[in-house]
């Protein structure tokens, strides 16, 4: 068996005949050379992978090789950056969520008139998750239709426009529940479920965008 691409560039960096002489130091040296030059983390892991399986299937054909070196853990990678969520997933969610404000079932239509109003702040206003969490309703200027965002992301206080479906959400959720409360988010409100977010994206994983409390 070949290490492959990945293995053989350590390999071929640390020439030996003898496989125990394949050992964390090499692999160290070897790392450091590569990050050195500019590689980044992530490449350097798969490097690791495709080794550590090369050594285990040669250990299990009865070659020696260096036991310590299976216990080299990967590097850290930096988290990747979201992808950005298309026109047509959008449209998906929005029916989802607008099929859900509809039911004529009242717990249904309750977090599904709440889940809308979040929605249509964050997509038609800009608003960050943070922001509409804190959201209160003496901040949100329904007959010149704007929002006070005070304090936000470095400290800034902004005007943001409320169109007029990300005005009338909120007006229709908020008689629904029994108790006033002085922010747009409800204390004791689920998040947007994440099938509900699933299902409309159609994607594998997601995660739940809307806080479990203001």
């Amino acid at each position: 068996m070949h290490p492959g691409a990945h293995s053989g560039h350590f390999v071929a960096a640390a020439p030996t005949a003898d496989l125990t002489d394949l050992t964390p130091e090499r692999w160290f040296a070897y790392m450091g050379a590569r990050l050195g030059a500019g590689i980044s983390p992530s490449p350097l892991n798969a490097d690791l992978a495709y080794l550590l399986g090369w050594l285990r299937f040669l250990q299990k054909q009865g070659r020696a090789v260096c036991p310590q070196v299976f216990k080299v853990d990967k590097l850290a990678a930096a988290p990747g950056l979201p992808h950005d969520v298309s026109v047509e997933q959008l449209r998906r969610l929005q029916q989802v969520i607008q099929v859900e404000a509809t039911s004529s079932r009242p717990n249904v239509v309750r977090s599904g008139r709440m889940d809308l109003a979040w929605f249509l702040l964050m997509l038609h206003s800009g608003l960050r998750m943070g922001e509409v969490r804190r959201l209160k309703l003496s901040e949100i200027d329904w007959e010149n239709h704007g929002v006070r965002i005070e304090q936000s992301k470095g400290l800034k206080d902004r005007l943001v426009p409320l169109s007029t479906p990300a005005s009338q959400a909120p007006k229709a959720y908020l008689p629904i529940f029994r108790y006033p409360s002085a922010r747009v988010c409800r204390a004791g409100s689920s998040r947007i479920s994440q099938m509900v977010c699933c299902n409309g994206l159609s994607v594998g994983t997601c995660n739940s965008s809307r806080p479990r409390r203001p």
